[in-house]
């Protein structure tokens, strides 16, 4: 909470924004090229379904915020261990979050 008493999550503004923020956010991560480089990423995003990735992206920023959802999949050292992610793919992903922050003109 910030000193006027309201949680981060609502002053990003709830469920309904984190979920515009989410969508946007993995629409850019599904066609990033740097993370499609990487065939075990690409093929992870091929058996997830959009849909299902947003949805515990949601969940995980929701928590993160202090909102009131649990993340509910599984770890992510469990999720991400086969990835082979690199430094560059990591850069890639968390600049791709900053970008759609930034469009949401969350500081």
């Amino acid at each position: 909470m910030d000193s006027s008493g309201e949680a981060l999550y609502d002053r990003l503004g709830g469920a309904y924004a984190l979920a515009a923020l989410t969508d946007r956010f993995v629409d850019i991560v599904m066609k990033d090229e740097a993370l499609k480089a990487n065939p075990a990423v690409e093929l992870a995003h091929k058996r997830m379904p959009a849909a299902g990735l947003k949805y515990l992206f949601w969940e995980l920023i929701c928590m993160a915020v202090g909102g009131p959802t649990q993340y509910t999949g599984r770890p992510m050292s469990t999720t991400h261990a086969h990835l082979g992610i690199t430094t560059v793919q990591w850069e890639a992903f968390a600049g791709d979050f900053k970008a759609v922050l930034n469009q949401f003109k969350v500081p």
